[in-house]
């Protein structure tokens, strides 16, 4: 089976990690606020895991309004690939297409940006990690 409807949750350090020292303090990092960890970036706050992803908590398939409050509420498989192939293992998916959570759909959140030259960077770390880390986890897997 493919799944052509999927959801990847950034992991935390994705954008914090990687852009350059003079984006530190407006990249999109994740902090905690209320006992809840939110993705702050362009004067908004967000939950860490929105759309699909809400569905891979640890215990299975939630309520589709209960959106997790921390990484520790969310399957690893949600934002660590080598766990999302044997989450895929164990349900007979042999392929999947992941879209973005954070950035949503091709990245909206981005052009939304205030600062053209951070919201570049921003997509191209997005990119290569995509690229690189997520499906280069598994070459040909």
């Amino acid at each position: 089976m493919i799944s052509v409807d999927d959801h990847v949750v950034e992991p935390p350090d994705l954008w914090s990690d990687r852009l350059p020292s003079k984006w530190a303090s407006s990249g999109p990092r994740v902090e905690t606020l209320d006992d809840q960890q939110v993705w702050i970036f362009n004067h908004k706050q967000k939950p860490i895991a929105e759309q699909g992803a809400r569905l891979f908590s640890r215990e299975g398939l939630r309520d589709l309004l209960d959106i997790p409050s921390s990484f520790d509420d969310l399957r690893p498989g949600c934002y660590d690939p080598l766990e999302r192939v044997k989450d895929m293992d164990a349900a007979n998916v042999s392929a999947s297409l992941c879209f973005p959570s954070f950035p949503r759909f091709a990245g909206q959140e981005f052009l939304e940006c205030d600062d053209r030259a951070l919201a570049l960077d921003c997509v191209r770390i997005y990119n290569d990690w995509m690229i690189d880390e997520w499906c280069g986890a598994v070459p040909g897997g």
